[in-house]
């Protein structure tokens, strides 16, 4: 008998019955579907409907997108029935998404937003169209009319997109000077937006199936007036209206333009007053069509990457809808070993994370079990029980599921490699905390079926779930401890890097960021590995992870412009992913860049660019650090900080370093040298055979101002005007009313020329010495010239910040500004010919101070003089480079030092030594008595730790006593009823009490 023919009439009854459902459930979701279709519409013209003048006046600028997150929602609808729209309905979603990233959301913006919004809004008239590819008398179909429409409104949409992030990145000072250009910018994309909403208009009237009247009417019904986006710019925020006075003041917005020195005055950014940036002044002074075409490009950069994002998402999700129609939750999951895992546990939406852990431990042990039970055994075709033997996990739901075919499931997957079996042993109770910080991103204790899918989607392709698992659970403590180390390296690199007198000022401040980036990466442990499978692992991660950032950053010149960037570009989700490789790569792009500036000046924005990209990686640590503080102090009291991902928010967390390193003084070192006990993870120098870095990779280049210009006697007076404004600058101070009328006059006379002259001025300014520090002598304010810092006050008083600038080094005044009583004329003092910040000022006080206690040591020698007299033998007053050793200048020589040689540098910090006895007598007594404090205040510690102890151990022995005076006590009362029981039996009763 065939097999057809042994089907029975009630099967073959049956199998139509459950065709009938299917095709009945598909019907229904089909049903549901254009429903929902339907809902989403009318929900998106509702809240556009609803936006009025004054809705938008008293919304926050966020509370404006709401309505356009409806529309898009909606949008993406109507995409799914007609995709030819997707170009457009892909750019506005990409900038709707990128603005509602943003930190800080400007109402101007949403105002053209809206506006925008409105017009994408006429395309959800396409749900009343059934075929938009019907002709019409002259052939013409819906579809076709507008697809070239949509092209042009995608082209319309990126340009918006790219004049509201130029706009974003003007400070505020530039956007308030220039306001009347981006007003006219803003009003030329709302005109073009109404233009095209008529066109899109225009396209369905062809429709033989839509009346005219009805399409005008639906559209616009939920027109946004142009009056209301003309009103955002007319109304100022308290901020801008003080601004505005302050510049009727200073003569109005076109001589603020024309005068550097006004705009300086206007910056409210009062931590750049000194060293106003180059940034604003070029937001300032080019114009807004030159900005906007100059950011296109990484704007292009961040859209592409946004876009790729949403197409990812889209994907998936449709993955998953096809994936869960009629099925139960583990079918949405993408990895096999995972799905199984969350089957056999009966799990939902969501399984406690530790017990997820712990089942996958133990379904990879199961699966290895299984392989050598059926390498030494013969094969029995009987299904087998893999739980028979071993105890049940805790992570396991012992409830009844649909599941009960699971060991079939195991079977049919294919086995695990033989090659990954080494990962077992990494898969332990130690190892799952870090796995868990892994998969469960928002920190919850809960892990969801979306935080295993997204887990899974960023295994590389080459790496198998185990040791993807195995990485997380070892490996990426020891790719972070390299790092660290890599970073420290290149840092203490970057330190030591000397640019030109130009770009001291600017380089100070970057400087003294990394100092953030040490005491951010100090606070984590380290760890090592001996095991060699686990060393390579982690090495293929770090090569592939290494490319695909440098294939994201390296257009963008290493450039990430804003925190909300940080997402876009390298992607979302845990910012402890990517930390480690992008500080390291683009520290190392830092690192070439500014090698190039030791011998030619580099535009200052060179270091602004770097500045910024090192503060929106912080700024993201800083956010993921304030979300897990809320989900560690409702657990743990914030204790969990020193294990989550090795520590690394720690510091972070504990202490703010603002405060010590940005204070009113100087502080000792607080991240000195790094070094780890046992020269553990020592290997090459990062920056060894690093190749020079391309001129063409820079963002802006060198500057070479004196070269293009045949300076006149005019040209002389107005750079000169333009140092004396400068000085003032640093000061505080504004120029007077008759420089300030001779610097407006320049600036209409010198246009042509005027920033080769500034230019000009500002590197003949930096290069005579201008240092963020009062002179403790005089009061002056910046120091202008050389500026000296005492070693002997630090070693002696332990005065840290003792500072006199060039003249008062010599002699001091004879009623100086500050206390002066404890420096003497023969202490040590280092010299600063340029500018410097915190970062170098205190490394370079630490390594002379050691120097100087050394010296102090040894009898006074004679020296002689590296510079170019050549002098031997020469007593008296000397200097010693901090940078090179044994590198010794004389008086003369200092004052006029051309030479270099061995290494040595013009703009090296040198010690200033008198050539008198040094004897820090005073000090060593000092650190006697302060030892002695410090061990009174140990043994007071320990005498207290010691008294807590005894109290301990009197309450321990209290309690005991207690308890056995309490125990005794129930032994006799069980003892009388006992008594009392045998009584009443009439047995005879023994008395048990002691004799």
């Amino acid at each position: 008998m065939s097999k057809d023919a042994s089907l029975k009439p009630e099967d073959a009854a049956r199998g139509v019955d459950n065709f009938s459902k299917a095709m009945d459930c598909i019907h229904d979701n089909v049903a549901t579907a254009d429903g929902t279709v339907t809902l989403a519409i009318s929900t998106a013209q509702k809240a556009m409907a609803g936006v009025s003048m004054a809705d938008v006046m008293s919304m926050t600028p966020r509370e404006c997108l709401i309505p356009l997150k409806r529309v898009m929602d909606a949008l993406n609808a109507v995409k799914g029935v007609h995709p030819f729209v997707g170009l457009a309905v892909t750019a506005f979603e990409v900038l709707l998404t990128l603005e509602m990233k943003r930190r800080e959301n400007d109402k101007r913006v949403s105002g053209v937003l809206l506006k925008q919004g409105d017009m994408m809004t006429a395309l959800l008239q396409l749900d009343d169209i059934k075929d938009v590819y019907m002709k019409n008398e002259k052939g013409e179909t819906v579809a076709g009319r507008l697809q070239t429409l949509i092209a042009e409104i995608r082209k319309d949409i990126m340009a918006c997109g790219n004049i509201i992030d130029t706009y974003y990145k003007q400070k505020f000072v530039a956007k308030f000077l220039r306001a009347s250009s981006w007003e006219d910018k803003f009003m030329g994309l709302a005109s073009t937006f109404d233009k095209r909403k008529e066109e899109i208009r225009f396209a369905l009237e062809i429709h033989v199936t839509v009346k005219l009247d009805t399409v005008a009417d639906q559209v616009t019904s939920i027109d946004v007036k142009m009056d209301m986006l003309i009103h955002l710019f007319k109304d100022q925020t308290p901020e801008e209206k003080k601004l505005s006075s302050e510049v009727e003041r200073l003569g109005g917005i076109e001589s603020c333009i024309c005068c550097e020195g006004l705009v300086a005055q206007l910056d409210p950014d009062k931590t750049s007053r000194e060293t106003m940036s180059t940034s604003l002044l070029a937001s300032v002074r080019t114009p807004v069509d030159t900005l906007i075409e100059e950011n296109k490009a990484y704007f292009d950069l961040k859209t592409r990457a946004q876009t790729k994002q949403i197409d990812t998402a889209i994907k998936r999700s449709t993955q998953k809808i096809i994936r869960t129609i009629g099925e139960r939750p583990w079918r949405r999951i993408l990895d096999p070993d995972i799905r199984e895992v969350w089957k056999n546990m009966n799990a939902h939406s969501s399984v406690k994370a530790r017990y997820f852990v712990l089942a996958l431990h133990d379904y990879y042990l199961d699966r290895y079990e299984i392989i050598d039970a059926n390498a030494n055994v013969i094969f029995d075709p009987a299904p087998v029980d893999i739980t028979i033997g071993r105890p049940p996990s805790p992570a396991t739901s012992h409830t009844e599921s649909e599941a009960t075919n699971a060991d079939a499931d195991i079977i049919a997957l294919p086995p695990p490699p033989e090659e990954d079996k080494w990962c077992l042993q990494f898969l332990s109770i130690q190892t799952v905390s870090p796995i868990t910080a892994a998969i469960d991103e928002d920190v919850s204790g809960f892990i969801k079926i979306a935080e295993v899918n997204s887990f899974f989607n960023d295994k590389p392709k080459s790496f198998s779930m185990l040791r993807w698992v195995t990485f997380w659970a070892a490996g990426w403590a020891v790719e972070a401890s390299i790092y660290h180390v890599r970073i420290e390296e290149l840092i203490e690199k970057l330190l030591d890097i000397v640019v030109m007198p130009e770009n001291t000022t600017s380089f100070a401040y970057y400087a003294d960021t990394l100092l953030w980036i040490l005491w951010l990466l100090r606070s984590q442990s380290h760890t090592t590995t001996e095991s060699p499978e686990l060393i390579d692992l982690v090495r293929e991660h770090m090569r592939l992870q290494e490319e695909t950032i440098t294939e994201v950053l390296e257009p963008a010149k290493w450039e990430i412009d804003a925190s909300d960037t940080v997402s876009t570009l390298l992607g979302p989700g845990r910012i402890e992913k990517f930390l480690y490789p992008v500080l390291y790569l683009v520290l190392r792009y830092h690192y070439q860049v500014f090698s190039l500036g030791v011998t030619h000046p580099l535009d200052n924005r060179e270091f602004e660019a770097a500045w910024t990209t090192l503060w929106s990686i912080l700024r993201i640590c800083n956010d993921r650090t304030t979300t897990l503080a809320v989900f560690f102090q409702q657990r743990h009291g914030g204790e969990e900080f020193k294990t989550f991902a090795n520590g690394l928010y720690n510091n972070w967390h504990t202490s703010n370093p603002y405060k010590k390193w940005f204070g009113g003084n100087d502080h000792p070192d607080l991240v000195p040298p790094f070094k780890l006990p046992d020269g553990e993870y020592e290997m090459d120098d990062p920056t060894a055979n690093m190749p020079e870095l391309d001129v063409e990779k820079l963002h802006y280049g060198f500057i070479d101002a004196a070269g293009h210009l045949d300076e006149t006697a005019e040209h002389r007076a107005f750079i000169e005007l333009m140092k004396k404004q400068l000085g003032l600058q640093y000061a505080g101070e504004p120029l007077s009313a008759e420089d300030t009328e001779k610097m407006v006059e320049f600036e209409c006379t010198l246009e042509s020329v005027l920033e080769i002259c500034k230019t000009i001025a500002v590197c003949e300014f930096n290069k005579a010495g201008v240092h963020r520090w009062v002179c403790d002598g005089c009061g002056m304010y910046p120091i202008l010239g050389t500026h000296y810092q005492c070693l002997g006050c630090c070693i002696d008083a332990k005065k840290l910040d003792f500072d006199l600038c060039q003249n008062c080094v010599v002699q001091l005044p004879e009623k100086p500004a500050r206390d002066c009583s404890l420096h003497k004329s023969s202490h040590p003092m280092n010299r600063f010919p340029y500018c410097t910040g915190k970062a170098i000022r205190i490394r370079s006080r630490e390594k002379a101070v050691e120097v100087a206690r050394q010296m102090a040591k040894q009898p006074i020698t004679a020296f002689s003089c590296n510079g170019s007299c050549g002098k031997v033998d020469v007593h008296g007053l000397h200097f010693r480079c901090v940078q090179c050793e044994e590198f010794v200048l004389c008086a003369d020589c200092v004052s006029n030092e051309t030479k270099e040689s061995a290494g040595h540098r013009s703009t090296h910090v040198l010690t200033r030594f008198t050539g008198e006895p040094l004897s820090f007598a005073e000090e060593t007594e000092e650190n006697e008595v302060s030892d002695r404090v410090r061990m009174a205040k140990m043994e007071a510690v320990l005498d207290k730790f010691d008294e807590r102890l005894a109290n301990q151990e009197t309450l321990i022995k209290s309690l005991t006593d207690q308890v056995e005076k309490r125990l005794e006590k129930q032994e006799r009362l069980m003892q009388s009823l006992v008594d009392a029981s045998n009584r009443e039996k009439g047995i005879a009763v023994i008395d048990t009490a002691p004799l």
